[in-house]
This record gives C-alpha cells, structure tokens and sequence, in this order.
C-alpha cells in the first residue's frame, strides 16, 4: 500500500525502476539523423549485434559467448 502512494506521489520514479519497453520503430524515432544505436546480445552458442539507425535496422551474426569474452 505505501509503495502504491510512494509511486502516485512521485511518478518519475517508477520510470526510473520499471522503463517502458520501447519497440523498434519507437527507438527510431528517438534517434537523430547522424545517430545510431548498437545493441549486443550474447548467447551461449551464437550472438548478435544490431544497429539501428533513424532509417533501417540490421543484424549480423557473432560467435558464441565464450569466444567473445577471451
């Protein structure tokens, strides 16, 4: 009950504990023309690294988590 009022009081905090989840057309429109995000995910047997830019999104296959990290 008191962590329902904390969070009615104060709203920016539960943007700070519990983000939105933006998709990808959101994270495009966030993004200026000269600016682009890189996102790394690793898995065990192959990982992956995506750009993404106000205009397109791509992803290109990486080695395994092990291989990465040596």
């Amino acid at each position: 009950m008191l962590d329902i009022e904390f969070r009615n009081s104060h709203p920016g905090f539960s943007q700070l504990t519990d983000p939105a989840i933006l998709n990808a057309t959101q994270m495009q429109d966030m993004l200026g023309n000269e600016t682009s995000l890189l996102q790394y995910t690793l898995g065990d047997e192959r990982s992956f690294v995506f750009l993404v830019t106000a205009g397109e999104i791509s992803a290109w296959p990486l080695p395994g988590r092990a291989d990465i990290e040596n």
